[in-house]
């Protein structure tokens, strides 16, 4: 196709033209310039469209190349070293709450009392506050505002963030509400709340009522007891679980002290207890630290009849790799001991029965230790399971005491 001429090319109308072929002529000039600029506005966009294509495919081969190149050992020795840098750094950091914050109009008296506040918890702690490097207002505008009587008052003290030289800490009776929490980074914080919501979307999911040989099993339903006994599906009631109520203290003949006020958690606990004619039958501790010492009873079995429990003894913990098939071998292995032991270890056939045993316990136990320490090395996302595992493995552990 041929150019189209130039609007100021135009040849002009003669005088005497008529007004049909006036307005035609004006038509055709019109539609002359929009193709005109429209085939100009055509021959631009295909240049630019040439010229991204060149550049697209330029930049996919540079990915290419780039994909096939290892990274260079020094680029990523320096990326782990500083993540690791920056983890340490986070580790040593704790986060306070609790504290009442100070009022003084002067920023370097409020700075000071704060500091004095928070020296007292390290020092009740057992923490030298010479390992102390740094104490910080975290979140200033945490404050929330509630009014009392049209008056605006200060309910949620400020976060206090304290960086120490070590990251050991410990919580006491005397601060008892105030709360001290590790340091995470927004990674780590993102996978622990991801953690929580899996958990309860789990939870949700459970099977609550269940009836295994005329048991019926009830998981953290509530009034589902109620209900059950109203109904009169069951004659009796059995509860087990972990109740954190770290001030009441059982003794093995039957005596139970709760520290605290009347109103207390473990007095209302108790109290419920009584008023419903409940017994819990777990009298020893059954909570151990992480020295090894045992404190406070964690796990309770309460009942409306402490004759519906036989027989309740403190066994040791078992091993995080242990599995039900070794459980399963172990107790074969106990019944063939016993069974030999009855025959003065006479019967060769039970004997070799017993050795047989034995070897597949060594065997599948040290196959098991390995798998489970390579999931816990793989496990990359939640290395606490890794490090909680190796400093069970200490003699001498870190504390403060």
């Amino acid at each position: 196709m041929e150019d189209y001429i130039p609007q100021a090319n135009w040849p002009v109308c003669p005088p005497a033209t008529a007004s049909v072929t006036k307005t035609s002529y004006i038509w055709l000039q019109q539609i002359s310039t929009a193709m005109s600029n429209i085939q100009t506005r055509v021959r631009l966009l295909e240049d630019e469209n040439k010229s991204q294509a060149i550049e697209l495919s330029n930049l996919r081969t540079e990915l290419n190349e780039l994909k096939n190149i290892s990274p260079n050992s020094n680029i990523r020795k320096f990326v782990t070293k500083q993540r690791q840098k920056k983890r340490s750094r986070y580790e040593n950091n704790l986060i306070i709450s609790g504290l009442v914050e100070s009022t003084d109009v002067n920023e370097e008296e409020k700075v000071k009392e704060d500091q004095a506040k928070v020296e007292v918890k390290l020092e009740t702690l057992g923490v030298n506050k010479t390992n102390c490097k740094r104490i910080a207002i975290l979140k200033s505008k945490r404050l929330t505002q509630v009014k009392v009587d049209e008056q605006s008052t200060n309910t949620r003290p400020a976060l206090l963030i304290v960086e120490l030289k070590d990251n050991g800490s410990k919580q006491t009776e005397e601060f008892r509400n105030v709360y001290i929490n590790q340091d995470r980074t927004l990674s780590e914080r993102a996978h622990e709340r991801y953690l929580r919501e899996t958990k309860k979307e789990r939870n949700s999911q459970l099977t609550h009522l269940e009836t295994v040989d005329g048991i019926t099993l009830i998981y953290k339903m509530e009034n589902a007891v109620k209900r059950a006994l109203d109904s009169k599906k069951c004659n009796g009631i059995l509860v087990t679980g972990d109740f954190n109520f770290p001030y009441i203290k059982y003794h093995t003949d039957g005596y139970v002290a709760v520290y605290g006020p009347n109103d207390s958690p473990g007095n209302l606990f108790i109290d419920m207890l009584n008023n419903e004619s409940l017994s819990q039958t777990v009298h020893f501790p059954t909570f151990r630290k992480a020295d090894g010492s045992m404190t406070n009873t964690l796990d309770y079995v309460i009942t409306e009849s402490p004759d519906r429990v036989s027989l309740l003894k403190e066994t040791p913990p078992l091993a995080a790799w242990m599995t039900h098939e070794l459980l399963n071998l172990i107790k074969i292995k106990k019944t063939l001991w016993h069974q030999l032991q009855s025959t003065w270890g006479k019967n060769r056939e039970i004997e070799a029965k017993y050795k047989k045993v034995k070897r597949e316990i060594e065997k599948k136990s040290r196959y098991s230790i390995k798998a489970f320490e390579i999931d816990l090395a793989s496990d990359k996302n939640n290395p606490k399971h890794l490090f909680a595992y190796i400093n069970s493995k200490q003699t001498i552990k870190k504390r403060i005491s």
